[in-house]
Parts: C-alpha cells; sequence; structure tokens
C-alpha cells in the first residue's frame, strides 16, 4: 500500500503520494521483486504519466508521415511524491512513534500534507520530498525503475493479441530525418550491443493474461545509464535506440502489413533529432501505443461481380 493524501480547494487540488522502498523481510521476502515495495511497483503508484504513440501504420516515403508522438498526460496540479527508505507495503501504514526513523516519518508527512494550505508550502513540501527521495535512493544504494505499458492495436484501433517488440543500438549516423533507422546495415559492435540492450529490456515482460494485446515491463534505469555509457565509449559516439515490431499474420487471408514496420528511434543520446528524443523518465508510467495497417484477402470490393 501506498499512502495518498489529497486536499482539494478553490485555487487547487494538492495530492501527496508516499511509498515504501523496503522489501518484506522474513518469509514474506520470497515474494520480493525489484523495483517494488514488496508488492506494488513504486513507479506504478507515481502519477507521473505520459503516452508515446509509435505509428508503424505509415509509409516512410511519405513526407507527412509522423512515426512518433509523445502524448503528455499531466495530473490536474503538481504532486509531491516520496519514497521512503525505511518501510514496505505493509508497515507504511502501520502506526510509529516519531523516534522510529524513516518508518516514524510517514506519520508527520502525512500530517504535513493534510496541513498545507497555501501553493508556497506545498511547493516546499514538494521539493523536500523529491530530495528525501533522493537521500534515500542514494542511501540504500537501491536503484530507480521505470514502468512500461506496451498496447498493440491495428489501424481500427483492434488490438493485435500476438506480437513482439526488439530493441537495437547504433551511432546516430543511421537515422534518418524522420526518426527512422536503418538495422540492416549494422556492423558487429552494434548488433552485439542491440542484442545486449534487447536482453536488458525485455527481461521483465509480462503479458496480460486478459488481453493479451497488453505487455508491461520494468527498466532499472541505472542499468541503461551504465550500459549507455559503455556504448558511447566503444562505438566513439553518444548512440541511439530504436524499437521495431513484429506481427505474425493472423492466416492467409488476415495479415498485417509488415513491409511498414520501420524500426523508429524511441531514444537519441545525441541529441541529433529535432525535437530531441528521450525514453526514460525515473519513477513513472509510460504508455506506449503500437500502430500496425491490417489487411485481408477475403473481401473484394469492385463493379463487376466475380464468378465462382
Amino acid at each position: 500500500m501506498c499512502w495518498w493524501t489529497i486536499r482539494i480547494t478553490r485555487q487547487q487540488i494538492q495530492t501527496t503520494i508516499l511509498v515504501g522502498l523496503k522489501d518484506y523481510e522474513g518469509l514474506r521476502g520470497w515474494v520480493n521483486k525489484p523495483g517494488t515495495d514488496g508488492t506494488v511497483v513504486i513507479a506504478g503508484t507515481s502519477i507521473d504519466t505520459a503516452k508515446l504513440v509509435l505509428d508503424f501504420s505509415k509509409p516512410p516515403e511519405d513526407p507527412s508521415s509522423n512515426h512518433y508522438e509523445w502524448a503528455y498526460q499531466n495530473p490536474p496540479d503538481d504532486f509531491a511524491f516520496g519514497v521512503i527508505a525505511g518501510v514496505d507495503h505493509g508497515s507504511i501504514v502501520e502506526p510509529a512513534s516519531p523516534k522510529s526513523g524513516d518508518k516514524g516519518m510517514v506519520g508527520g508527512l502525512i500530517l504535513r500534507a493534510l496541513k498545507t494550505k497555501s501553493p508556497q508550502d506545498f511547493t516546499k513540501l514538494v521539493n523536500d520530498l523529491e530530495q528525501y527521495t533522493a537521500d534515500c535512493y542514494h542511501k540504500t544504494g537501491k536503484p530507480r525503475f521505470q514502468q512500461f505499458i506496451l498496447h498493440a492495436v491495428d489501424d481500427l484501433d483492434a488490438p493485435i493479441r500476438d506480437f513482439n517488440v526488439e530493441f537495437f543500438v547504433f551511432r546516430p549516423n543511421r537515422m534518418s530525418r524522420k526518426g527512422l533507422a536503418d538495422d540492416s546495415q549494422l556492423d558487429k559492435q552494434e548488433k552485439e550491443f542491440s542484442q545486449e540492450v534487447n536482453e536488458i529490456l525485455t527481461r521483465s515482460f509480462h503479458t496480460n493474461q486478459t488481453d493479451p494485446s497488453f505487455r508491461r515491463f520494468l527498466v532499472d534505469l541505472e542499468e541503461i545509464r551504465v550500459f549507455m555509457t559503455k556504448v558511447e565509449e566503444a562505438l566513439g559516439a553518444k548512440p541511439a535506440l530504436s524499437m521495431r515490431v513484429h506481427v505474425p499474420k493472423i492466416d492467409d487471408g488476415i495479415q498485417y502489413e509488415t513491409k511498414s514496420l520501420q524500426n523508429i528511434v524511441i531514444h537519441d543520446a545525441s541529441g541529433t533529432l529535432k525535437p530531441p528524443k528521450n525514453f526514460f523518465y525515473e519513477n513513472t508510467t509510460t504508455f506506449i501505443e503500437l500502430r500496425v495497417n491490417r489487411f485481408n484477402n477475403y473481401v473484394h470490393i469492385g463493379v463487376k461481380p466475380r464468378k465462382h
């Protein structure tokens, strides 16, 4: 569980979110997973979210095509977010004395959030929690994560239940002005790094059992930072990261337009593309919508009847 306190006034909505950073101990420890408080994903408790649309349904030669679009989903007002080092999903809601360290801070922070009235006081709370969260990660040595939710649909918004994605790393000179990448010309180093980053990013993929068109994965941003630094040193240039989607045909009559599945740049550390492409944001949930054309050979439209 995480704590939410919301104050609604005529001037603003003040939201405070507190979540634990500590793993479960004892027998409950077997359920611990990286990036969680023992139960919930820490990055998922924040309301700091964004949506990225990767449109694979537009042909690359179309000059008006925009294959990449960020659609930020901002909360109604700024919010306070704090990660507390000494508590887990259960202990964050347990009563504690003010002298019990990090655990005792939870009650004090909740009271402070509820008593905060002016925008100036709330801004100070936001800044204090940001600093406290940074100190918690530094003190514990735990990495920060980002949660990604993938959703694949066709050009009519129907879900695509069977698909997979692949990530590539390459030198920035392989990018086109439209933010597409040519993965057919990768050299040996780029291929090896692409395989490594693909393993990092797809390590914790989970498919929704009710609707397989949804997938979720977590990314350790410290691991990505170290990896990108290593790639830059090896390639002698700030690398770029791209994503390609693979969709098998449903049957001989219903298929997806695989020729349009371009390799779209999602992160450009070199700053070559304008506007800049950045894929990684700590303690956030990023929704990624993948759009792919579907066609069928069963239906034919014409002005003359066909003989059967």
